[in-house]
């Protein structure tokens, strides 16, 4: 469904900060075609290693222990580049032309099963994608992106034939406490035609999201839209896995992406 960057099957497709992909083409020429992957830049990266060194060598110094804390109570962290799951293919949903709040959602894509030893600090979805509005005005948006954690197995007859459309929200599996697994990203830009790059919300591990993770559980994430004759289309997807900023080791990685 969706695979790591930098594995085998994505020789061709693979992505740093400094060569986004060429996303696929389409009819609109105002459309993005390029992506930007939400990074930590050089220069700050820089400083952030630097005073590391100094709460490690102050006077008086801090053990490492407190100043790992620091950083995380900061919520300073990095993009994993080879942990970044892909969608195959774009999304399109239409609302059919009836009355009432109609809502409907397709499942887009999934990562595959996570390790639970290898718990990330943060995730973040990130789109490129666009509104389909309908003649009504409104400054409300009315499609948007959802992701949750659940089971592997329930995706398996969801994922066949580019994904089924559900409104049975009572079909999901729910969290611990009865509530939906499913929660809001980000949206699109209202009434805006053209493709755009939505970068969602980072969620860190101490979110109720992360609560009902086991091992061999995958985040999902579907297309929503509501209101007749809505649309919600994407051309390009990924999850983007965040991990806690460390010196030395991150400092080297970032001066490689930029030789």
């Amino acid at each position: 469904m969706v695979y790591p960057s930098g594995s085998s099957r994505t020789e061709n497709a693979r992505v740093s900060i400094l060569t986004p992909p060429l996303l696929p083409s389409n009819d609109d020429p105002t459309a993005a075609t390029t992506f930007t992957r939400p990074h930590m830049p050089f220069d700050e990266a820089l400083v952030y290693h630097q005073l590391w060194r100094f709460l490690l060598r102050g006077h008086p110094p801090l053990p490492v222990e407190l100043v790992r804390l620091i950083f995380r109570a900061a919520s300073i962290m990095v993009p994993v580049k080879d942990r970044i799951y892909r969608a195959e293919h774009g999304v399109h949903i239409r609302v059919p032309n009836c009355n009432g709040q109609v809502r409907i959602s397709r499942v887009w894509f999934c990562t595959p099963p996570l390790l639970y030893r290898r718990r990330p600090a943060a995730i973040q979805l990130v789109t490129v994608s666009r509104d389909g509005w309908s003649k009504a005005h409104t400054n409300i948006c009315h499609s948007w992106f959802e992701w949750g954690i659940f089971p592997a197995s329930p995706f398996t007859e969801y994922m066949k034939d580019g994904g089924a459309i559900t409104g049975d929200e009572d079909s999901w599996p729910k969290d611990a406490s009865g509530k939906s697994r499913w929660r809001r990203s980000h949206g699109n830009a209202v009434a805006v035609g053209k493709f755009q790059q939505h970068n969602g919300p980072r969620v860190e591990m101490h979110d109720e999201m992360w609560d009902d993770v086991k091992e061999g559980s995958v985040i999902a994430v579907r297309a929503c839209a509501q209101q007749a004759l809505w649309e919600n289309a994407a051309k390009y997807g990924e999850v983007v896995v965040w991990q806690w900023f460390e010196p030395l080791l991150r400092l080297l990685l970032a001066q490689q992406a930029f030789k």
